[in-house]
């Protein structure tokens, strides 16, 4: 597990030469780790790290419909009427974004949110909800 802090790009390679987490995990194994999903290079939280080829396709490929669970923490509270903006889905450029559930964090503040999902497809990860809320 790692901690990714921000201004850190989750991949393996970046062609553009930007810091990635593997950067950070470079001389933590002898064996070759990868990132199990992904989060946004403005994101910050707990990535799962591998050396399991078949346990990284399991968790984050479509066909396995593992459950996604996010907590989510925000720099400023979010609006009713945004929180509902995310229920009903946004349209990004790779498509429609739309979680299974999403609500405030019971006896937290507006600036917390639970979003649950099942993945649908690829692009579906935490990167999608920080994507939400940049745009709102």
């Amino acid at each position: 597990m790692l901690n990714k802090p921000k201004d850190y790009i989750t991949t393996t390679d970046d062609p553009q030469e930007r810091r990635t987490v593997m950067h950070l995990v470079e001389k933590a194994s002898r064996e070759r780790i990868y990132p199990v999903g992904r989060l946004d290079r403005n994101t910050t939280g707990l990535l799962l790290m591998t050396n399991d080829g078949d346990l990284a396709d399991k968790l984050s490929h479509p066909r396995s419909s593992i459950t996604k669970i996010y907590h989510v923490e925000l720099s400023k509270s979010l609006a009713q009427g945004d929180l509902n903006k995310l229920q009903f889905g946004l349209e990004l450029e790779d498509g429609l974004i739309k979680p299974d559930s999403v609500s405030y964090v019971t006896g937290a503040t507006k600036k917390k949110l639970a979003c649950r999902y099942i993945v649908v497809k690829t692009a579906l990860y935490a990167v999608c909800l920080s994507t939400w809320i940049m745009r709102l």
